[in-house]
């Protein structure tokens, strides 16, 4: 019983953690003044501004908010608008920039998001922190190939059945009577018309 309230309770706080969107962008470095959100800047303070187009769709609601740069170790608050920025891109005081890279290099790609208690103001823009998959052309069904057609000849064969009719030899035994025992006189044997009987002599 006691496992499962811990178990409830866990998941219960799960829900309720919010989820910021990491967005990719630009760092550069400007020299702070009077900035957008109306106060005044200074080169010592961990300082940004994001692009008038951010700044400009969240009706300055970015004001005071503070997001984290490559990790939780920079923590920077947003005070001024940057004019040509691309949306996701941030412009830092010197000491800001100075803390992720040399001087030097002028720009970089970092990572950013929001890191405090206000709403994900990323979400204003869904295509471009989650957009959607490339919609890819459905390809066609492959076809197989159609097989040849097959030629049927039909060939019809006359069977020719000779029947041989055989030829039985028989014998025509001529007997002459007599008071006495009967005599064979004569054997002629009978022959189909138009053959020549052929007999081996006994």
């Amino acid at each position: 019983m006691h496992s499962s309230l811990l178990l409830s309770s866990a998941v219960l706080l799960g829900s309720m953690q919010t989820v910021w969107a990491v967005v990719t962008g630009d760092l550069t470095f400007f020299t702070p003044d009077t900035g957008a959100c109306g106060n005044v800047n200074y080169e010592s303070e961990l300082i940004v501004a994001v692009s008038d187009t951010f700044f400009d769709k969240s009706q300055g609601r970015v004001c005071g908010r503070h997001i984290c740069i490559n990790g939780e170790t920079i923590k920077a608050r947003i005070e001024d608008r940057c004019i040509g920025c691309d949306t996701f891109d941030i412009d830092a005081t010197a000491l800001l920039f100075s803390k992720i890279a040399d001087l030097d290099v002028g720009r970089l790609k970092v990572n950013w998001w929001f890191c405090d208690d206000g709403p994900d103001l990323t979400q204003l823009f869904p295509n471009l922190v989650h957009p959607p998959p490339e919609r890819q052309s459905p390809r066609p069904p492959s076809q197989s190939p159609k097989p040849s057609p097959v030629s049927t000849t039909t060939t019809q064969t006359k069977s020719k059945t000779k029947t041989k009719a055989s030829t039985v030899s028989t014998s025509i035994i001529s007997v002459s009577t007599t008071s006495q025992s009967p005599v064979i006189t004569s054997i002629s044997p009978l022959v189909p018309p138009g053959r020549t009987g052929c007999f081996k002599k006994h």
